[in-house]
């Protein structure tokens, strides 16, 4: 099953990927015109962000500084947990993975970011969880 979908706005472009009837992977370009904090908190879904971005182009706050998430970077956000990423100007390109199918219990359950792989092409949940219990910081 690898039904598509694409939503164009003023400021970005989204390409949407069924790979299952429970996991969604979908690719985003978008431009940032000013410095800004968005929240993101999804309800029942997990999502799986990934990106090769550029040092300052995006952070998340930490204990004491913000971490800056740079090369090959990903971010895994568990359902019902919001995250603060901190986006400044300029064409932010990434690729995301969603999904309802339940986490299993030895997942984190806050978010963490972790080194990806680009030859990774996880075609399911079971290989996504596989992945992040083996994370390693970047």
């Amino acid at each position: 099953m690898t039904d598509t979908l694409s939503v164009k706005a003023e400021n970005y472009v989204t390409h949407f990927s069924y790979i299952s009837s429970t996991l969604i992977k979908f690719h985003r370009i978008h431009r940032f015109e000013k410095e800004l904090y968005e929240v993101d908190v999804l309800p029942k879904m997990w999502s799986l962000a990934i990106g090769t971005l550029k040092p300052g182009q995006v952070s998340l706050p930490g204990l004491h500084k913000e971490i800056s998430i740079e090369n090959n970077s990903a971010v895994f956000i568990p359902p019902f947990t919001p995250i603060r990423w901190h986006i400044h100007p300029g064409i932010l390109e990434f690729d995301a993975f969603f999904s309802y199918y339940e986490l299993p219990p030895d997942l984190p359950k806050q978010p963490i970011l972790l080194k990806w792989d680009s030859t990774w092409k996880p075609r399911k949940e079971s290989e996504i969880f596989q992945i992040i219990k083996n994370a390693k910081d970047p």
